[in-house]
């Protein structure tokens, strides 16, 4: 039997990359302040929660494929992570206005299986939320995908980061 290995990791924004809860509640145009903070036209502000960047880089570094999925207006998302400089980390981008992350996660997972050349299995996705909420459509529609709630399940990237590290090092056994 061939053995699950994270392939790829599916992330949240709100409340999981930044502390925000609603970027799409931002009114545009963004000014940056500092390398980690924006604020929007009204004054609202929005940060870069620790350590996300390294999460990201670390896992470029293991050629796992990171997808944001994301239930926002894709526009002011999109213009917070380019304003921020965080579109580099991701290869693909599902933002979209409605609540179903099943339907966006399997719509995903067929471009990448495209573009990888090979078939993704639930068993090699991580899906990384600040919420369970959607967590019921995604095992329906996907599979039983490795879920992990940020702020429940791990308290820091550092401790995202190890979970991740411990699954990979798992399956290179």
């Amino acid at each position: 039997m061939d053995k699950c290995c994270p392939r790829v990791v599916f992330i949240d924004l709100d409340g999981t990359i930044w502390d925000y809860l609603d970027v799409s509640a931002l009114k545009p145009p963004f000014q940056k302040v500092g390398e980690d903070t924006l604020i929007d036209r009204l004054g609202s502000r929005l940060t870069v929660l620790p350590d996300v960047r390294d999460f990201l880089k670390w896992l470029k570094e293991y050629n796992i494929v990171i997808t944001v999925l994301s239930w926002n207006m894709f526009s002011i998302a999109y213009s917070a992570l380019r304003k921020l400089n965080l579109v580099k980390y991701f290869d693909l981008l599902y933002i979209e206005p409605h609540s179903h992350k099943g339907y966006m996660m399997k719509r995903a997972l067929k471009e990448i299986s495209r573009r990888l050349g090979v078939e993704v299995s639930p068993c090699e996705v991580v899906y990384v939320d600040d919420r369970d909420i959607h967590l019921e459509e995604i095992r329906r529609l996907v599979g039983d995908v490795i879920f992990i709630e940020m702020w429940k399940d791990v308290t820091s990237y550092n401790e995202l980061k190890h979970r991740i590290k411990h699954l990979l090092e798992k399956c290179s056994q």
